[in-house]
């Protein structure tokens, strides 16, 4: 469903499992929840669930307006149901990872959906040393392989983490490109609004990082860092950033800070 104030861009393409690109976000409960989106028995379904879960389903209402499947869509106003997940990524590109491909993480999640499983995933393979660093509101979390996995989560849950993943490729022309992404709250054959806040920081490394894929849009402008930059969108559907490091300056306003911007939630 297309939405008032929302601009419509091809989504982009991505490789691997679930077509997830190396730093893939992939946030996953869809077995328990699609059930109560389609307004379907869950029991009749699976038998497996347990009353709580069963529980859990009958009481939530989940607003299905703004699903879509999957292409993405930026919103220029929050749609209606938030505040929605928020995602924060910061990542640190250092002199080492133009050579070996791997850029620090620290990265937090807000208003994760109230669910009683789900599973943050990276590519198998392209993350590594993950470790959680804060999590509230969350029943049970922990690393477990490419993925952290949680339960019980209640409203205002929080959690936050740190590795890292390898995101850099080095082109046959000597080019660096970092892509990152795709971003997605999925339901299983669905996609729900969603907060991304990126920061792109390069810590001695002699360039400059510029956003090439998605075009810069209203919606999705980056703003210059003094050591990097910084991107924020309200979006759904699938959102997969792709950066070239090189030496041309990057056009836009500078910031002496290297946090994301502060922002009201929603």
């Amino acid at each position: 469903m297309k939405q008032a104030g929302a601009i419509n861009t091809p989504s982009p393409t991505a490789t691997g499992p679930f077509s997830r690109a190396p730093d893939s976000f992939f946030l996953r409960c869809g077995w328990l929840l699609i059930a109560a989106m389609l307004h379907q028995p869950v029991v009749a379904q699976n038998d497996s669930l347990s009353a709580e879960e069963r529980a859990w389903l009958e009481a939530e209402e989940p607003d299905t307006s703004h699903v879509n499947e999957g292409e993405l869509e930026i919103f220029l106003t929050p749609p209606a149901g938030g505040p929605f997940h928020h995602h924060q990524n910061r990542l640190t590109v250092t002199p080492e990872s133009l050579s070996s491909g791997w850029v620090g993480l620290e990265q937090c999640h807000d208003h994760l959906d109230r669910v009683p499983r789900s599973e943050i995933a990276f590519r198998q393979g392209r993350a590594r040393n993950l470790r959680i660093t804060e999590a509230s509101g969350i029943g049970k979390a922990w690393v477990e392989a490419h993925s952290v996995q949680l339960e019980d989560i209640v409203a205002q849950a929080r959690l936050c983490l740190s590795g890292e993943l390898k995101l850099i490729s080095r082109l046959s022309d000597g080019r660096h490109i970092l892509e990152s992404g795709p971003y997605m709250r999925r339901f299983l054959d669905g996609y729900y609004p969603m907060k991304v806040s990126l920061s792109l920081l390069l810590q001695d490394v002699a360039a400059t990082a510029v956003l090439v894929a998605p075009k810069p849009q209203n919606g999705l402008r980056p703003i210059k860092l003094s050591n990097g930059l910084q991107i924020e969108s309200l979006f759904s559907g699938r959102l997969l950033f792709q950066f070239e490091l090189t030496g041309t300056p990057l056009s836009g306003t500078t910031h002496n800070n290297h946090s994301p911007v502060a922002v009201p939630p929603g």
